[in-house]
């Protein structure tokens, strides 16, 4: 890779397990599933390397089954060959994760949400899941986001609710 693994040595620079990892968001519906207590989240999603639609979807159906116990942390990336095979701008990378923050966000809490970005285009309603607990959810509790210090200060306000 261009860009070594932040936890790597010279004997080895990739750990194995970074391809043998599953889906985070599969495997906690799974966990969902099996528990009724338990908080369930992404350590880090890498926002830019997925469909913002469908991630928001995916979310959603998520925090609605598991009883809104389920936290998103949100991440970047830090290996521009897996971004940009994923569909990701690894040079605008946290401009890629704020704007679809913003398509998630206005699927979770708007009626019939209409976006035209850059990496996003949506001109017409979508499936969008309610929050099982409160309408609100979406900008109230869902949201711990990572490394914030990519982000201005009050970009995210209304939506953060937790530093990591």
């Amino acid at each position: 890779y261009s860009v070594p693994y932040p936890g790597g040595t010279e004997e080895s620079p990739e750990p194995d397990y970074l391809w043998q990892m599953p889906d985070p968001l599969v495997v906690l519906s799974t966990v969902a599933g099996a528990t009724k207590k338990i908080k369930l989240g992404t350590g880090v999603l890498l926002v830019p390397e997925r469909n913002a639609i469908l991630t928001a979807k995916q979310i959603a159906t998520l925090d609605q089954s598991s009883g809104g116990r389920f936290l998103f942390g949100i991440g970047a990336g830090w290996n521009p060959e897996e971004c940009t095979i994923l569909g990701g701008d690894f040079e605008h990378r946290w401009t890629h994760v704020k704007e679809n923050v913003k398509v998630m966000k206005a699927l979770w809490t708007e009626h019939a949400p209409e976006f035209h970005g850059k990496y996003n285009y949506q001109d017409r309603r979508v499936l969008r899941k309610k929050f099982k607990k409160d309408t609100d959810r979406a900008t109230s509790k869902l949201f711990v986001i990572c490394g914030r210090r990519y982000f201005s200060h009050n970009y995210y306000s209304g939506i953060l609710t937790k530093r990591v």
